[in-house]
């Protein structure tokens, strides 16, 4: 399953910031991450999981690279989800 912009726009991510993480490769879309004026980039659906994280993180202050790579870790368990709460919050 696909998702476009609007998808992203819903879950809380700007238009502006959308495009600065797909050009930064933070999000990789589907296809051609260019595809030219008047064509939507597609992303697969697990980079709009990826999205919301971030947003969090960022959120959080965590800076924009390091929430990337956070976000694509995979996460074994409550455990681990928790450990990675812990560390948002703590500002890590």
């Amino acid at each position: 399953m696909s998702v476009t912009a609007p998808d992203f726009i819903r879950a809380g991510l700007t238009y502006r910031r959308l495009d600065h993480w797909t050009t930064c490769q933070y999000l990789q879309p589907e296809g051609d991450a260019n595809p030219g004026t008047g064509r939507s980039r597609c992303y697969p659906y697990s980079e709009l999981r990826i999205a919301r994280l971030m947003v969090q993180l960022t959120d959080a202050g965590i800076e924009p690279a390091t929430a990337a790579r956070l976000a694509r870790r995979p996460v074994e368990g409550a455990a681990e989800l928790r450990r990675l709460a812990d560390m948002v919050e703590a500002g890590a």
